[in-house]
């Protein structure tokens, strides 16, 4: 569940609760990114908040996470700008499954984003992994919620490190899985991985390269450090990314 920091989140509780149900039915666990760590919307339809990234200390302000763009901060009602960002995971109060742990790591570096061309700038936002580890009868599941970087701020950064940041934060979260695992232990990784599952010809992705990264000059001009001299090279880099 991606709550967009709230930018679209009906002002009708009544309505909003109702789209709630409508869209957790049958659900024990829900695994949310971009939440507020200061709302809790869903313990109204039922489910009881295990973790949350912000409640730990591993999250920043809506402001710095969209570097501080005033589009995107035009979108976040203005006073939720200044609140924690986070993953957090939900439990069904009368779900089977049990809490037997639960805990949060940040997956990303201190990578500097730096460029100018009408780039945002500055150390790349905080991106976290909540974690709960879930027990029914003799089964066990450890339930693991991320945001990996990416999307249309730090994209225009791929021909830099951003690709080796991307995949390295993956490999975070399946080195916490292999440390936290017991025998038999099931390992669910879900979240919002700002990329999609096939790179299609003329689909959405490819079209997103070609009217929002391909022609910014700052991406050209990592591209043209890095000796990519042909575009299809450089399409090649991004789907790789």
């Amino acid at each position: 569940l991606d709550d967009l920091r709230y930018s679209s989140y009906p002002a009708d509780a009544v309505a909003a609760e109702r789209r709630l149900l409508e869209a957790t039915a049958g659900a024990d666990v829900i695994a949310v990114q971009e939440g507020l760590a200061s709302r809790d919307v869903l313990r109204k339809i039922g489910y009881d908040l295990a973790v949350c990234a912000g409640a730990r200390g591993v999250a920043q302000p809506v402001r710095e996470m969209v570097y501080g763009d005033a589009a995107a901060l035009g979108a976040c009602p203005a006073h939720l700008r200044d609140e924690l960002l986070c993953n957090q995971i939900y439990i069904r109060h009368d779900s089977a499954w049990e809490v037997d742990g639960t805990g949060v790591e940040q997956i990303s570096s201190s990578l500097g984003l730096a460029g100018g061309d009408g780039r945002c700038s500055g150390r790349l936002a905080a991106r976290s992994v909540v974690w709960a580890r879930l027990r029914q009868g003799g089964a066990s599941a450890c339930v693991m919620c991320a945001h990996i970087s990416g999307g249309r701020f730090e994209d225009l950064y791929f021909a830099q490190r951003l690709a080796h940041e991307r995949g390295a934060q993956v490999e975070r979260c399946a080195d916490l899985f292999q440390r936290l695992r017991g025998p038999g232990d099931v390992g669910i990784l879900v979240g919002d991985f700002n990329a999609c599952e096939e790179y299609e010809e003329g689909g959405p992705m490819q079209s997103y390269f070609n009217f929002g990264i391909s022609s910014a000059q700052g991406v050209k001009a990592d591209a043209e450090k890095a000796g990519w001299t042909h575009a299809q090279e450089f399409e090649e880099h991004f789907k790789a990314y």
